[in-house]
């Protein structure tokens, strides 16, 4: 019966509409929609019946009721056709713009959405500065790197005395100059923010980062100094105080600070950056020889994996063949397939300590700790005794401590299905220090000299790596840079009279210190130490850096126009070559891959055969051939 009221007044609008009779057309549709209110057509057409009777005002009420329902229904095209005509009753609402710009970014009509989006942010901003920033935040996410308009953005936040909000804004764009290697536009930021934020250390760094990018030493010192005095330790604000040496030959200055980032590394258990920051430290000319012992044992430590050890190397092809595609998968990403390959060999291998020990770490690469270390486990059980030491350190790295008890027997294949750890088998496991020592003893170093205990000579240790006279801020005292004296401050005195044919810096040694810093993960580093390096080697790792840096098309790019270039017979071709095949597939250009990889074949087959071999089979799957 409703159904059939619910018609009649729709008859009966439609006949009162035929006459013009809006009153009485705009009383039977508000009728209608008391029956049921969710009816957008009615509520449409109530709002354009009040239209025709002049009543502005109430037909954009009922438009602001559709924006609200088919926000809701997600209906973006409706919802487009009831904003225009709310922004035409209501010009000056600076929402209905935003609104208006939302929905055509969610139509995929950016080009309009542009403009709105800007506008709603601008003008609502001192009204509503939350709806206002969420509006600018959907404008940036269609262009991330519109840094002019992520300052407007943080300009406007400051306006409004946001300064927190304000901050991460600038940290936004910092990233991104960074990530591009455009440090000078980085610094600009980083000045700017340091208005906000006086003293920040993160905000000193990136000013003093960028400074000595543009090789404005003493620029970088002023702003190192605060972030120094505040922490000592701070590894970052060490290693770009000793670059800013570095950069100008001072290599005294230069070793202290990198003796005391060394011993910073260490302390941080960091062995990678311990063994780069001494290498540093023996190009700079320092007597690190027993240090950069005991810091590259540690990065053996570290690194050791259980497939390295030697009773984990596969006896016979068999079993070779899915440990070579296992390391590929991995190397890819793939390591829900590494792990799948394993599995089905160990199906055939249960006890082969090959597969046990890949799959061991490819479970921790998963994130299963708990199968990581039950085949950890199996695995030390099995390996011969002088593999031991260098196992527990691997099985300390899982997480567990090496038996001092008779193991306990394996399980058969059955029972490592079941998930239940009332059915696990409990491990004898010796406390944490003793296999803390066992791992010690496996990598004994020498006694540390008197000097490595205490480079400084003093107690102090790191508390003040730059004890007079070495101390590049000696004499400055507590005022504010702007008192300081240049002639008191500048630790470079002197170095404009240096001859300009002075020796260039070593292509070889930026190579080497693109290395370590590449193997701390400074990537935009490792490519600004690259800059001015010819040749192919460079050329590969500028590519790896950029990769890193996830700019991966560009990377494939710049190297395949290097090697467009060059002649198979220069050094580094085959390495370049490689890790052009390397970016192709990660792109996804798996015939580019096979093709590089071909040219090395077809050069020298016995170049890294292995790894070629395993690359193009996993290509050819790619492409099902």
């Amino acid at each position: 019966m409703a159904d059939l009221d619910r018609n009649e007044l729709e008859q009966r609008a439609l006949r009162e509409l035929s006459r013009n009779q809006f009153d009485r057309a705009t009383r039977t549709y508000t009728q209608i929609l008391r029956l049921d209110p969710r009816d957008r057509r009615i509520r449409q057409k109530l709002a354009e019946v009040l239209l025709k009777d002049g009543r502005e005002r109430d037909a954009e009420k009922q438009y602001r009721q559709l924006v609200k329902v088919y926000r809701h229904d997600g209906n973006h095209r409706a919802l487009v056709a009831v904003l225009l005509q709310v922004k035409r009753l209501a010009p000056d609402d600076s929402e209905v713009t935003g609104r208006l710009g939302e929905a055509y970014r969610n139509l995929g009509r950016l080009k309009e959405a542009r403009p709105l989006l800007e506008k709603a942010w601008r003008t609502l901003q001192r009204q509503d500065i939350e709806t206002a920033l969420s509006f600018a935040d959907m404008r940036l996410a269609m262009d991330p790197s519109d840094i002019p308009f992520i300052q407007e953005i943080a300009e406007g936040l400051v306006a409004q005395n946001m300064i927190k909000r304000a901050y991460s804004y600038y940290e936004r764009g910092m990233r991104f100059y960074r990530q591009r290697g455009q440090m000078e536009e980085m610094g600009r930021l980083a000045v700017r923010a340091l208005e906000l934020k006086p003293g920040d250390s993160e905000l000193l760094q990136a000013a003093a980062e960028a400074s000595l990018a543009i090789d404005d030493v003493q620029t970088a010192l002023q702003h190192l100094q605060p972030a120094f005095a505040e922490n000592p330790s701070d590894p970052v604000v060490l290693d770009l105080m000793a670059r800013c040496f570095e950069h100008v030959g001072d290599h005294p200055k230069a070793l202290r600070v990198l003796t005391a980032l060394a011993a910073v590394h260490e302390q941080q258990d960091d062995p990678r950056a311990w063994v780069a920051t001494l290498e540093r430290a023996q190009r700079a000319g320092g007597d690190v020889g027993q240090a950069l012992g005991r810091a590259q044992q540690a990065l053996e430590r570290a690194e050791l994996r259980l497939y390295d050890l030697e009773s984990a190397k596969p006896a016979d092809n068999e079993v070779g063949r899915p440990c070579v595609q296992a390391e590929v998968f991995v190397r890819y990403g793939f390591v829900d397939r590494a792990a799948s390959v394993l599995d089905q060999a160990r199906t055939e291998h249960p006890q082969d300590l090959a597969l046990l020990a890949w799959r061991a770490e490819v479970a921790l690469l998963e994130g299963d700790d708990k199968t990581a270390q039950r085949l950890g486990m199996r695995f030390f059980e099995g390996c011969p005794q002088e593999d031991r030491e260098r196992a527990e350190i691997c099985l300390h790295r899982l997480g567990i401590a090496a038996p001092v008890a008779q193991a306990e027997p394996d399980l058969d294949d059955e029972d490592e299905l079941i998930d239940d750890e009332d059915t696990e088998p409990p491990m004898a496991a010796a406390p944490a220090q003793a296999v803390q020592k066992r791992t010690e003893r496996a990598y004994a170093p020498p006694p540390p000299s008197q000097d490595e205990l205490d480079p400084f000579g003093d107690a102090g240790g790191l508390s003040d790596p730059f004890g007079d006279p070495g101390d590049p801020f000696a004499g400055v005292g507590d005022g504010t840079l702007a008192e300081i004296d240049p002639d008191d401050m500048d630790p470079f005195a002197g170095l404009d009279d240096l001859d300009d044919d002075e020796p260039a810096v070593d292509p070889q040694a930026q190579m080497d210190e693109a290395r370590g810093l590449m193997g701390m993960g400074e990537f935009a580093d490792a490519r600004q130490a690259l800059e001015g390096v010819s040749g192919l080697e460079a050329a590969a790792l500028r590519a790896r850096c950029q990769r890193e840096l996830g700019d991966l098309s560009g990377a494939l790019g710049e190297l395949r126009d290097e090697l467009d270039e060059a002649d198979e017979s220069e050094p580094g071709w085959m390495e370049a070559t490689f890790e052009l095949a390397d970016l192709a597939g990660r792109a996804g250009k798996a015939k580019l891959a096979l093709r590089s990889l071909k040219q090395i074949h077809d050069l020298d087959r016995t170049w890294r055969a292995k790894d070629v071999a395993a690359r193009v089979r996993v290509l050819r799957k790619k492409l099902g051939r």
